[in-house]
């Protein structure tokens, strides 16, 4: 059945420009490098691979939209005061849009990320990853029925 794995990662900004910890292992598969990609907490490059992590890195897994829109937004509502580019006045109005559209793309089966950088050189990554199948690569196993 169709559904949404949740991954939240709130880390450094600077992580986001090691490649090696973002890339699964290619053909022919390297096993240290593969420890690596899975070990890594940081988002992967293509939001498909985040598939391929363990099953623990899984937050939530949600079959309504609806519950995942409210998941995503109550995770990153509280960060609001920390943005590194403040919404201001428009605050409200574009967490609601934010919502809306998460919603929108959740109930296409299409994924849905929210990333914002944070004072202190941080940068949150909220993501909602469809599942069974995957839009993009459906042959990608869900990791709650693969070994991890």
């Amino acid at each position: 059945m169709p559904h949404h794995h949740a991954y939240l990662w709130i880390g450094p900004a600077r992580a986001l420009h090691k490649d090696g910890p973002r890339r699964p292992a290619q053909p022919p598969l390297d096993p240290a490098h593969r420890a690596v990609f899975e070990a890594a907490e940081v988002p992967p490059n293509e939001l498909a691979h985040w598939l391929l992590r363990p099953a623990r890195q899984i937050r939530a897994t949600f079959h309504d939209p609806e519950e995942a829109a409210a998941w995503l937004h109550d995770e990153f509502a509280p960060h609001l005061p920390k943005l590194l580019h403040p919404w201001g006045d428009e605050q409200q109005t574009r967490l609601t849009h934010l919502r809306r559209r998460t919603l929108t793309e959740l109930r296409h089966g299409q994924c849905a990320v929210w990333g914002h950088y944070l004072t202190g050189e941080r940068f949150f990554s909220g993501n909602l990853i469809s599942c069974s199948p995957h839009h993009n690569q459906p042959t990608l196993p869900c990791p709650l029925t693969t070994a991890n």
